[in-house]
């Protein structure tokens, strides 16, 4: 298995963490210093990583099987999406141990919550999440004021808007993204609620357009992921489903 592989899934170390121990000479394998991530480790190679010396005792070796394995995380608020973040509590924090090395397909922010997919194929990932794929994703949005159905145009186009949600002038700035919904509406008759549905997304994408257009969100909660929803998993519970999802067909978000 190569290495930055093995220190993420058993010493628990975050991709980007892990990349920068590498560059910097902190992950040494039997005393020689590793300088490409790809190296392979094996039984009984003995790892430093950031001065803690751990002995390889087995190695998740790549599945055999056609089948991956999707969890349904009902995300609580109050933890970010990371494998690791000193100012935060991260969802790992609150998910049993044996799945602390799964990786998590998108992201939601530290105050929105329900449905957070993670899984444990890498290709996967991609494919969950790409927008070329197609896959939809549903959120219900509570605002602070009436929604104005004027609105719904300019949120349906593209809005170039800046890091902190302000409309920008231009859009080839640092931190400056275009951003639309592809379907925004407000069915239940009640202008404060809205249901948004996106098919692609930036970082805090619905937050940072929702502001842009004058609006703050005081709930963000995202109802189901392509064919994924929630169903009755209840509030820091997850599900697990295993199928051969790479092989179904690549736009098939329902």
């Amino acid at each position: 298995m190569r290495i930055l592989k093995y220190i993420q899934h058993t010493i628990w170390m975050s991709r980007r963490k892990t990349f920068s121990a590498i560059q910097e000479g902190q992950v040494l394998c039997n005393g020689n210093r590793i300088e490409n991530s790809k190296h392979e480790v094996h039984d009984g190679d003995v790892l430093k990583v950031l001065g803690a010396e751990y002995v390889v005792s087995w190695v998740h070796a790549p599945s055999t099987t056609t089948e991956q394995t999707v969890l349904l995380f009902h995300k609580p608020v109050g933890y970010v999406v990371s494998k690791d973040d000193p100012h935060n509590d991260t969802i790992y924090q609150i998910l049993p141990k044996e799945l602390s090395w799964y990786y998590y397909v998108g992201r939601l922010d530290k105050m929105s919550d329900w449905l957070l997919l993670l899984t444990d194929s890498s290709e996967l990932v991609n494919k969950l999440q790409h927008p070329s794929f197609g896959r939809e994703k549903h959120y219900v949005v509570t605002i602070d004021r009436p929604w104005k159905q004027s609105h719904t145009p300019r949120a349906l186009a593209w809005l170039v808007v800046d890091g902190n949600g302000n409309v920008s002038p231009e859009k080839n700035l640092p931190g400056v993204d275009t951003l639309k919904c592809m379907k925004i509406s407000t069915p239940d008759r009640d202008a404060h609620t809205l249901h948004i549905v996106l098919k692609e997304w930036r970082k805090r994408h619905i937050r940072r357009l929702l502001k842009a257009l004058w609006y703050g969100v005081l709930k963000l909660t995202r109802v189901s992921f392509g064919q994924f929803s929630l169903w009755q998993i209840k509030k820091w519970e997850y599900d697990i489903i295993t199928h051969n999802f790479l092989a179904e067909n690549t736009n098939d978000a329902t």
